[in-house]
């Protein structure tokens, strides 16, 4: 893993390692999609992240590469609902229907946001596809990484990012579906935990929150736009502090 002095300054601190519905419109099996953790880099030459790998992109299945990873849950809102008996329904018994269903599963968390939202996220992703994510603990805290592509998000440890890029695994994935953003102005979110042991599901619906919030709000934004195109100006362990001591008040 190469790194920047950027790198060197705004990742300087380690941290430890924390150790169904009844609807049948909600009926349809999941299905996973398989992909694979490839050596393809994105240009961040000015990102704190600097490497030569990037441990996160995807490809289909069947890639050569030695390292691979199944994505969790179906990519396309028809392999996780009815979706044509779904779209029947007005968006504010979809959102219920979108909500329970995810109340009732022990490592998926699921919610929606607007249109609006959602094209600001879209645009914004590709090009700050980086940030961190404090989880605080009693006692202390951990941070996670997440990237953007493509309609979805990868999480994982950074301290396993910064030790090793390209075995840095995924302990939770988010993946956006769009498919009624237009017919229902709605863009469902899920969360699916990779990582039981470290992740419990609240730490899974406040991490998916964040994160989806961190590219659509505004104010928030400028701090994933400073991680990523400015880090001199993102001050790491300031943001860290605010973020858990937020959290305890």
């Amino acid at each position: 893993m190469h790194k920047s002095n950027s790198t060197q300054k705004s990742l300087s601190k380690s941290h430890s390692k924390p150790t169904t519905s009844k609807r049948t419109i909600l009926t349809k099996k999941s299905q996973k999609t398989t992909t694979t953790i490839t050596k393809k880099s994105p240009n961040l030459k000015k990102s704190p992240l600097t490497h030569q790998n990037n441990p996160f992109s995807t490809t289909s299945a069947g890639s050569n590469s030695s390292l691979g990873f199944s994505w969790p849950v179906s990519k396309k809102l028809d392999g996780v609902v009815n979706l044509e008996r779904f779209a029947l329904e007005n968006s504010s018994v979809i959102d219920q229907l979108w909500s329970d269903y995810h109340a009732a599963s022990s490592t998926a968390t699921g919610f929606s946001i607007d249109s609006s939202s959602f094209e600001k996220l879209k645009q914004r992703g590709p090009n700050t596809s980086f940030f961190i994510h404090p989880i605080p603990r009693p006692g202390g805290y951990f941070v996670m990484l997440s990237q953007y592509q493509d309609k979805s998000f990868l999480i994982t440890y950074l301290e396993d990012f910064k030790t090793n890029p390209m075995n840095a695994q995924p302990y939770m994935t988010i993946t956006l579906y769009d498919e009624l953003q237009h017919s229902k102005d709605m863009v469902f979110v899920r969360s699916d935990i990779c990582a039981l042991a470290t992740l419990n599901k609240e730490d899974a619906d406040h991490l998916a929150r964040t994160v989806v919030n961190s590219y659509c709000d505004d104010g928030m934004y400028t701090n994933v736009w400073n991680f990523n195109k400015q880090p001199d100006a993102f001050k790491f362990d300031e943001y860290v502090n605010q973020i858990v001591t937020n959290s305890q008040v």
